[in-house]
């Protein structure tokens, strides 16, 4: 019986009868989708949000004395974020370009958006010159006054570049930290590095390439309270146990059989074993203007809004900016974290409300940065329902931001932006649909999963359905969605047919299909 995911020794008729299938499947359901997508279109005027929507730029419309529209450039429309970035400025009343790459001339759903004014196609990747070109070509045609990349995280450093070269030649301003801080976030080791030096926590890593270099560091771990883990220098882990052991000699000859040696070096990684959370930050000189702290999940396929109010979301703001601080002035950018609490703490703590600032600290001891990243995290999804402040927290970055003819829309800078209480769960259905329906069928039939569990997963796709909020999906503007799994997806696991590239699962936030391990 086959296993999902399909990994690297899956048979290929395996991987070709998963892509045949979900082509299929996509096939036939495009008349449903297309009937939902024309019905959502009918519906909508009637929506609370669609309303809220028209009503506002109606009234900026006509509030010309006070309102001009700016020109916003986003890349990276193709992806949940750069969608949900292109529909807040949509919202605040402002003149949305998109642009994306679309590799094998595949789609991206963000071109069929109604939040976009025009879209390009990014015609060469960020590696080349023409990549800087083309952008600077968009920005001046447009007349872009901000430019904000969404694109991935590996564009991070080019990007950087571009940047600086975007705001020499022109007046646009760019939401892009310098390329000397977006290097140190993307370099894990030059950030967990950067965090030392600013007397934050962070992850203890250390390669040694002897048994005696790791027998010193693992004889002062329990005095100072650690654990360790040994990985090789990819990242996997060279064993699952976790050092020192319960004696002296069995930690001796633990390491002593890894052997560790300089044509053979290892990395002590210090193990944390508590709640991992991920972060979103709009940072505008040097101060957080919008922050969204969520939990990690399987595939981080869901996302959850921590209460703004809660200790650990509290905390979380504090180590963001206490990091922020210290880099220096003027940084504007964004900046997600991936944060784990060290131990056991109870969860009636650091969900507690109202806590007083010396209990935020005391906790913020607690957190450790796993990962950083100078781009938008998926959290900003969560924001959604402040998509009018938070447009004009980006527009905020203008030099004439605070003139007559810039925004009024009565937002405190001073206020940072939290997703507001009763923000939903916001999920793809596409996950759903599979990890939470078929998936747990197919293992109730095959035994391998009880009755109790297949409730419980049903139950939360439904209370998904119900109660939270698909990620592509806007009453307002179902196009992109509907174009995102019935179109770029099947064109995308077409040309793996065609290529022989396998897949074992898809980041959908993303629109990635992950190669099998």
């Amino acid at each position: 019986m086959a296993a999902f995911p399909l990994d690297s020794s899956s048979p290929t008729y395996l991987h070709l009868l998963q892509n045949a299938t979900l082509i299929s499947l996509a096939l036939s359901v495009i008349p449903l989708g297309t009937f939902f997508a024309i019905a959502s279109l009918a519906v909508a005027p009637f929506t609370k949000r669609s309303k809220h929507i028209a009503h506002h730029r109606k009234w900026r419309t006509i509030s010309s004395a006070t309102f001009r529209p700016r020109t916003v450039l986003i890349t990276g429309v193709g992806n949940s974020k750069g969608l949900a970035l292109a529909r807040t400025f949509y919202r605040g009343g402002h003149n949305v370009i998109g642009a994306d790459f679309e590799p094998h001339r595949i789609p991206v759903c963000g071109r069929y958006s109604r939040a976009l004014h025009r879209f390009y196609r990014l015609a060469h990747y960020v590696t080349t010159p023409e990549y800087a070109r083309q952008l600077m070509g968009i920005v001046q045609k447009e007349g872009v006054e901000l430019w904000v990349s969404c694109l991935e995280d590996v564009s991070a450093i080019v990007d950087a570049d571009v940047a600086e070269l975007v705001e020499s030649n022109t007046e646009c301003k760019t939401v892009q930290f310098s390329p000397s801080l977006t290097d140190i976030s993307y370099e894990k080791d030059a950030f967990l590095e950067t965090a030392r030096g600013l007397e934050l926590n962070f992850q203890e890593t250390v390669v040694v390439t002897s048994v005696t270099e790791a027998l010193v560091i693992l004889s002062s771990a329990t005095t100072l309270g650690r654990r360790y883990t040994m990985k090789n220098l990819g990242g996997e882990d060279a064993d699952e146990n976790v050092l020192p052991l319960p004696t002296a000699m069995e930690t001796q000859q633990h390491v002593r059989r890894l052997k560790p040696s300089p044509f053979r070096p290892l990395v002590l990684q210090q193990y944390l074993s508590g709640p991992t959370f991920r972060t979103h930050s709009l940072i505008v000189a040097s101060k957080v203007q919008a922050f969204v702290a969520s939990p990690s999940t399987n595939q981080n396929q869901t996302y959850t809004a921590l209460p703004a109010s809660s200790a650990i979301s509290q905390a979380l703001l504090l180590y963001v900016q206490t990091y922020v601080r210290e880099m220096g002035a003027g940084l504007t950018g964004h900046i997600a974290f991936e944060f784990v609490v060290d131990g056991d703490i109870d969860a009636e703590r650091m969900m507690k409300s109202g806590v007083p600032g010396t209990e935020v600290r005391e906790l913020m001891k607690l957190v450790y940065p796993v990962s950083c990243t100078s781009r938008p995290g998926m959290g900003i999804l969560l924001l959604g329902p402040q998509a009018e402040d938070l447009a004009e927290a980006y527009l905020s970055i203008l030099p004439d931001h605070d003139e007559p003819k810039g925004i009024a829309n009565g937002h405190h800078l001073e206020k940072i932006i939290t997703p507001v209480p009763g923000t939903p769960t916001y999920y793809w259905i596409g996950h759903d649909l599979f990890a939470l329906f078929v998936l747990p069928l197919l293992n109730f039939l095959r035994f391998e999963l009880g009755i109790t569990d297949l409730l419980a997963a049903w139950c939360l796709f439904i209370e998904h359905l119900i109660y939270g909020h698909e990620a592509l999906w806007e009453f307002w503007d179902p196009w992109p969605a509907l174009a995102f799994y019935l179109l770029y997806l099947p064109l995308n696991m077409l040309h793996c047919i065609y290529a022989r590239n396998w897949w074992a699962w898809c980041d959908l936030g993303n629109g990635y299909l992950m190669p099998p391990t």
